[in-house]
């Protein structure tokens, strides 16, 4: 799940020279002093990241580091716009999109359906009933609610990409909204239904302010988890993009159009996957649902993206 580069305080020295301001008239001074807002706008203190494609960082942000607010030019990426290029990323082309802009989910791409092709998971406690997936004014809807289906306590929803040839390797991307409450589980992840999966973003709705980072993969039949936990702004207040760099030899988690953690050891996954976007509720990491949980919830997604390297 990040956050826009801003410079520390420490090395943005704010220049006394332009906060001087003439007496010479009245019109001279409104104009230095809004110049001066501007400066001061401008020299705004925050978090530095001094990672760069030549110098990356490796692993997660600093202890104590929060995320700042997207700027506005992420925040607002044009909806609906398959041209748009991952951020940073020259020599991608877009290979997948859905935008959601139909009236119907893309039966063609996606079944409503786990990787495993059930509508529910053991320890969980919804049922994925179809209904509770659709599109509505440009986005996938994927809704959650106290009903009782087919002896689960909830009724929530999944899209998997079975109906499409799996991917390997890529920058895969997500424009979402997420619901939250104690015991609602959203997550767009990748998989081979078997011994590998990507969590490009997963978030404990009790905890929104928390961005998870995973990944599972099985090596000489042992299971091995590589994970990060990011502190970012509430997830649920607004859409943000989340996306995942897989490549042959690492793996890198952004949020925003920033890195926020990355793999680069041996085993990283080479073997094809789906991608999958739903809501569970309950289990053992979640928890159940409580008396402070509100019904319905709703993850809101506006795109999915999938780039390749030329």
């Amino acid at each position: 799940m990040m956050l826009p580069h801003t410079e520390p305080a420490s090395s943005r020295a704010l220049d006394t020279s332009t906060c001087r301001l003439s007496g010479a008239s009245r019109v001279f001074s409104a104009i230095l002093l809004l110049a001066v807002a501007g400066t001061l706008s401008a020299c705004a203190p925050g978090y530095q990241d001094s990672s760069s494609p030549h110098d990356p960082r490796i692993g997660p942000l600093p202890s104590g580091v929060t995320t700042a607010q997207p700027s506005a030019e992420v925040s607002s990426a044009p909806q609906g716009s398959s041209a748009a290029q991952p951020p940073g990323k020259p020599g991608y082309r877009l290979v997948f999109d859905d935008e959601f802009n139909g009236d119907r989910v893309d039966s063609g791409t996606w079944a409503k359906l786990t990787p495993w092709k059930t509508r529910n998971t053991t320890g969980e406690r919804q049922y994925y009933d179809p209904a509770n997936t659709f599109v509505r004014n440009g986005n996938l809807v994927i809704k959650s609610e106290r009903r009782a289906v087919r002896g689960r306590e909830y009724a929530s929803g999944i899209i998997t990409s079975l109906n499409h040839p799996q991917f390997k390797y890529g920058y895969y991307e997500i424009r979402s909204k997420a619901p939250k409450g104690q015991g609602i589980w959203p997550a767009f992840w990748l998989t081979n239904d078997d011994t590998s999966e990507i969590d490009v973003f997963e978030m404990l709705g009790s905890d929104p302010r928390v961005l998870h980072s995973t990944l599972h993969h099985t090596v000489d039949g042992k299971d091995h988890q590589h994970k990060t936990e990011t502190t970012v702004s509430d997830l649920s207040a607004d859409f943000h993009i989340f996306a995942v760099d897989w490549q042959p030899d690492n793996v890198i988690w952004y949020m925003d159009g920033v890195e926020v953690w990355r793999f680069a050891e041996d085993n990283v996954p080479s073997d094809k996957m789906w991608m999958v976007v739903n809501t569970a509720i309950g289990g053992p990491w979640s928890g159940r649902p409580d008396s402070t949980t509100q019904f319905p919830q709703e993850f809101l997604v506006d795109y999915i993206r999938v780039y390749e390297k030329d």
